[in-house]
């Protein structure tokens, strides 16, 4: 890397010194003579008079910007940077301190996927003239990953200190043992994703977030696993190297929150290139991406979908975090089943607690309440009373086959249609065997869940955008929501009563929600179940 002084005593030799206000050098500086050196110029009088110059300070010197001192104060927040220093002249660059939090340094990760990373990796990998150079300085964005990510594993932190140690022993490193690192870039690359990921969907909430992205690199967004949105990665072979395509889970849409400063952030760093070449690239990637992005909803997405994933967002959380009532509707089902005040209940995707505590409010004293959101049982922990909050469980509905002995319930609640998002089916089916033996003799199951027989308005919409799911017999339909797009079950009433009864159930009672015309009306009735 170039002496930074070697480059400002050059810099005074083309512009006058009192002309240049301060320079800064922006990135991680490791040591390595891979290492470019951003500058960042900021000017007191006409930024274009030097930069017109600034191209002749020499290789490896990249001027990322010359601004005026307000254009600078403006910018700096949105610089693309783990940190900038000043190397010279007055230090503005709190502007830049004030932009570094833990979200916001979130977000500038997750750009980083959107633009290189395994996107750079897949195709040097592939390339038999691949040099050690090469390979060594596209392994610079790891540099990033302690630096902004903050705590790390012990398997990501190692990796990185063997990336900084390689980088450091250039250029008496080896092709064949560059290119191993590189290799490993790429399963370590995803291990990072699959850690951001998880951070990114707690720091930043995107209402109706879009499933692609059309930046200066096309992504797809998936409710699947990072280990499956790899797969589909990996799958693309020759089109991933040539085309830069990814699909990422869905905690990378951040980068379309409605936050002010990652939406500016995402402006000024994703979009595609100017100049007619670069455009005509965008182009060309768009035709290989929405023919990827019809595939991924019509077919792919049946293979790969995580209900986990999907009401994992924050937005979701945000969704079923408030209130405390029975719809009424659930409210009769329980007047049907005609237990007492002393019935023992298992409320199965409480959310925040929301028919948990309607249930406590009514005089039911025990009640246990599961949610696979840790983040929303945090919420209703909060919530409750010391002596109630331990009746709060972290638990997917089926674990309560192991949670709890056979008969230990007299009533299961499965609200709001949860039980529609148990996928695949099998899981479903799952459920009934073990609802049925977590059941008293006598005791109810009673759910909700989707109506196919519904024909109003919405329901008409989405069953026109699933025609192709519905023709090739599938119960699994795409339902889209404010925080994203789930696979969701629909069936007939008739046919639930019989999926049930297969399981040993009785039908006791069915609960329409909305009783005239039914079931042509009703979109989600509840069904009242009796273990005999």
């Amino acid at each position: 890397m170039p002496d930074i002084q070697a480059v400002l005593a050059r810099l005074f030799e083309l512009v006058p010194r009192d002309s240049i206000r301060s320079v800064y050098r922006g990135g991680i500086v490791d040591g390595s003579s891979l290492s470019d050196l951003d500058i960042i110029i900021v000017v007191a009088g006409d930024p274009r008079a030097v930069h017109r110059v600034s191209r002749h300070l020499g290789l490896g010197i990249d001027v990322r910007g010359v601004f005026s001192s307000s254009d600078f104060l403006s910018r700096a927040p949105y610089f693309p940077y783990a940190s900038i220093e000043c190397v010279y002249g007055i230090d503005e660059s709190v502007a830049f301190a004030d932009a570094r939090s833990g979200p916001r340094d979130l977000l500038k990760l997750a750009c980083l996927f959107h633009t290189g990373f395994m996107r750079s990796f897949y195709p040097l990998v592939s390339d038999a003239r691949t040099s050690s150079l090469e390979a060594l300085r596209a392994l610079n964005d790891f540099a990033y990953v302690s630096e902004l990510l903050g705590s790390i594993p012990a398997d990501v932190s190692a990796y990185c200190d063997r990336v900084r140690e390689a980088r450091g022993r250039h250029p008496l490193i080896d092709s064949a043992e560059a290119l191993l690192l590189l290799r490993q870039g790429i399963d370590m690359a995803w291990r990072v994703a699959e850690i951001l990921n998880d951070r990114l969907k707690d720091a930043w909430s995107v209402s109706y977030p879009p499933y692609v992205s059309s930046g200066r690199e096309w992504t797809l967004f998936v409710p699947a696993s990072s280990e499956d949105c790899r797969l589909l990665t990996d799958r693309l072979g020759r089109l991933s190297r040539l085309c830069r395509i990814a699909y990422l889970p869905l905690g990378f849409q951040a980068i379309h929150t409605d936050d002010p400063f990652a939406r500016e952030y995402a402006a000024r760093n994703l979009s595609p290139y100017p100049g007619f070449l670069p455009r005509i690239k965008w182009l060309i990637k768009m035709c290989v991406a929405f023919p990827l992005y019809c595939r991924l909803w019509l077919s792919d997405i049946y293979s790969v979908f995580s209900p986990y994933e999907a009401f994992s967002v924050r937005r979701a959380t945000e969704t079923y975090a408030e209130g405390q009532y029975l719809i009424p509707a659930e409210a009769a089902a329980f007047e049907a089943c005609g237990s007492g005040h002393d019935a023992r209940i298992l409320d199965i995707g409480c959310g925040a607690g929301r028919t948990t505590f309607a249930l406590w409010n009514a005089g039911y004293s025990a009640v246990t309440a599961i949610d696979a959101d840790r983040r929303l049982i945090a919420r209703a922990k909060g919530t409750a009373s010391p002596e109630r909050a331990s009746s709060f469980i972290s638990a997917d509905a089926l674990d309560i086959g192991t949670l709890f002995p056979d008969g230990a319930f007299d009533i299961l609640l499965f609200s709001y249609n949860g039980i529609d998002y148990l996928f695949p089916e099998t899981r479903r089916s799952d459920f009934f065997r073990i609802a049925f033996a977590k059941l008293t003799r006598g005791g109810y199951l009673i759910f909700s869940s989707h109506n196919f027989l519904c024909a109003n308005r919405a329901y008409a919409a989405m069953y026109a955008r699933n025609l192709l799911a519905i023709l090739s017999g599938r119960n699994y339909l795409c339902a889209s929501h404010s925080f994203g797009r789930l696979l969701t079950y629909f069936s007939r009433p008739s046919a639930v009563v019989r999926e049930a009864e297969s399981h040993g159930f009785v039908i006791h009672r069915i609960v329409p929600n909305v009783s005239p015309f039914f079931p042509f009306r009703d979109p989600f009735p509840y069904y009242a179940f009796r273990k005999p």
